[in-house]
């Protein structure tokens, strides 16, 4: 593979190119569009495969950044096209690009009038999402995240259902309003540094430099930005009516491709810039997000309308991905990445199935629906996959995230209200009790969202045919389930080889984690306490001396005549950071 190849830019233009090569071809000609938009698609996805090949799992910084992705851009103002990817973004590239192929694949059946426009818009917005997620300059990374704006609200508001148009609305001004206060931190970042560079890295040293107040204000302003991407209550009331208006491919498109942006922004920008904001807030942010958990999938069981169930219940798995990264801890942080790419692949999913049953019988009720499973087999071994992949069945895609975060939380520091006396879990007096709390409120979506995914599919599949319009229903169509199945197989592969995955992140979250508390100032103590901590579990587990292991070493001491040591003594982990400190 050349190194000077320009790869992250072949990655994140190639979309681009293709949407401008629609503007050429005739309205009238509807198989020329699907062509096109599938064949860009698909040529981003295939400039990611050398990227995946190369990519360096024992490097903590970013990689493929050739000379001309380096470059000067705006050089008055010291902004750079600075492209760059590490473990932190390598997968949600790779997903993106995936998703983008499926759904173009989705087109073929949901979009039957203005193709043109929904392919254009469609590579468009890829576009930005993709130059969003290799940005390292915050001037360009601005500029793609706005350009997300336009196509997602021309995606969702010109197909559908009567009130689409106001629910695009609805969302592009909700998106841009809260986008500005970033915008304005940005700018007051670069002014505060000279005026002379948007690059992470002098924007960073600009940023972690700034008193305690100020940080906490600028990373609120950040947040907001994400937050409302992801979202975060009470910045979700945009998302259920925009995919209950929208079509079938509008809402996978919304559903699984946008909500990557709001997980990258958290990671590269608002979390390592402002450090001290970071474990300032995590204590918030933790409950914020089990309110997003509960609340969602309590909401989702309410729901008759098959599209609004599956979008509240996505306001409920999106909460996983804050309540990791804020746990501030290598599980936390990692669970929340596969989150985030799990959320995608199943959200996404289930939209494209519902919109089967949609496009086809024009309703969203579930209570318009019945028996499906006699009369659709493939459909329904489909549907029932999927909705395990969804609910996190362990051997399968939303399993690993869940896992991961909820593992992380209970033994998390950054969740205590008192971080001084908080307690690592590996002490014999146990994890803090705030952590504690919140694992298992979190841990309530798994019983809550048992109800309304098994309810759902019993009432879909199981019941009786409740219309005569299903008594001649036919099974999915080979360009109904073709999307479906790059889905499938992801969902088993991660599932089933979480390391692969995982192991790709692990030298880059380890780089976020110890950049925390190296740069933290207020909260330093609690900072070097946790990173600590975390390192002593680390060794003594590479050991062999984790607790589960202490067992057999007082057998083998038996065996040798030895006094076995004491648990929770010194010899043990933790023992000497007993009280929350060093």
């Amino acid at each position: 593979m050349s190194a000077s190849m320009p790869w992250l830019t072949l990655i994140v233009f190639s979309p681009l190119a293709g949407a401008l090569l629609l503007a050429f071809v005739p309205s009238e000609h509807k198989e020329a569009h699907r062509m096109v938009g599938g064949f860009f698609a698909l040529l981003s996805l295939l400039f990611f495969l050398p990227v995946a090949a190369g990519f360096d799992a024992s490097q903590a910084g970013l990689q493929f950044t050739t000379a001309a992705e380096n470059a000067a851009w705006i050089p008055s103002i010291g902004a750079r096209y600075h492209l760059g990817i590490d473990g932190l973004s390598l997968w949600l590239v790779g997903l993106t690009t995936v998703l983008g192929v499926v759904a173009a694949m989705a087109g073929v059946t949901s979009i039957q009038t203005a193709s043109r426009t929904y392919y254009a818009g469609l590579l468009t917005l890829l576009t930005a999402v993709l130059g969003a997620l290799c940005s390292v300059d915050l001037l360009l990374f601005a500029l793609f995240w706005e350009l997300m704006l336009l196509p997602l609200a021309l995606l969702v508001g010109s197909w559908g259902d009567r009130q689409r148009v106001a629910a695009a609305t609805k969302l592009f001004v909700v998106t841009l309003v809260c986008s500005m206060p970033m915008m304005a931190a940005i700018f007051y970042l670069w002014v505060k540094g000279g005026s002379t560079s948007f690059d992470l890295a002098d924007i960073a040293a600009t940023a972690q430099g700034l008193p305690v107040g100020v940080q906490q204000a600028l990373f609120l302003a950040f947040c907001l930005a994400f937050f409302v991407k992801l979202p975060i209550p009470p910045l979700h009331t945009w998302l259920p009516e925009a995919h209950a208006q929208t079509s079938t491919a509008g809402s996978f498109v919304l559903g699984a491709i946008v909500f990557q942006a709001g997980t990258y922004g958290l990671v590269r920008f608002a979390m390592p810039l402002f450090p001290d904001a970071v474990y300032w807030a995590a204590p918030a942010i933790g409950i914020l997000s089990v309110i997003a958990i509960v609340y969602g999938a309590i909401i989702a069981v309410t729901q008759r309308d098959m599209k609004k169930m599956i979008a509240f219940s996505s306001v409920s798995h999106l909460g996983f991905i804050t309540l990791g990264l804020f746990a501030i801890n290598q599980v936390g942080v990692t669970g929340a990445l596969v989150q985030s790419l799990a959320h995608s692949v199943t959200a996404g999913a289930l939209f494209l199935l519902a919109g089967v049953l949609i496009d086809r019988y024009e309703s969203r009720s579930v209570d318009d629906y019945g028996g499906l499973a006699a009369k659709m087999p493939v459909f329904a071994l489909l549907f029932v996959f999927l909705i395990m992949a969804y609910a996190g069945v362990p051997g399968l895609i939303g399993f690993v995230g869940e896992f991961l975060v909820l593992a992380a939380t209970a033994g998390s520091w950054a969740f205590s209200l008192n971080p001084g006396n908080a307690h690592f879990g590996s002490l014999p007096t146990g994890p803090d009790t705030t952590a504690l709390i919140l694992a298992s409120l979190a841990g309530l979506r798994v019983v809550v969202g048992a109800i309304y995914l098994l309810g759902l599919t019993k009432r879909l599949m199981l019941g009786s045919i409740t219309g005569s319009r299903f008594s001649k229903a036919t099974d999915v169509t080979w360009a109904e389930a073709a999307p479906l199945l790059p889905l499938v197989l992801l969902s088993l592969w991660v599932g089933l080889q979480p390391g692969f995955f995982t192991s790709r992140m692990d030298a880059s979250v380890k780089g976020l984690l110890s950049g925390l508390a190296e740069h933290a100032t207020l909260a330093k103590e609690t900072a070097e306490t946790m990173a600590g901590q975390q390192s002593d579990v680390e060794s003594w587990n590479r050991d062999g001396r984790s607790p589960e292991a202490w067992p057999l070493q007082r057998k083998q001491a038996a065996a040798n005549g030895e006094a076995p040591a004491a648990e929770g003594s010194a010899a043990q982990p933790g023992a000497a950071h007993q009280g929350g400190h060093p």
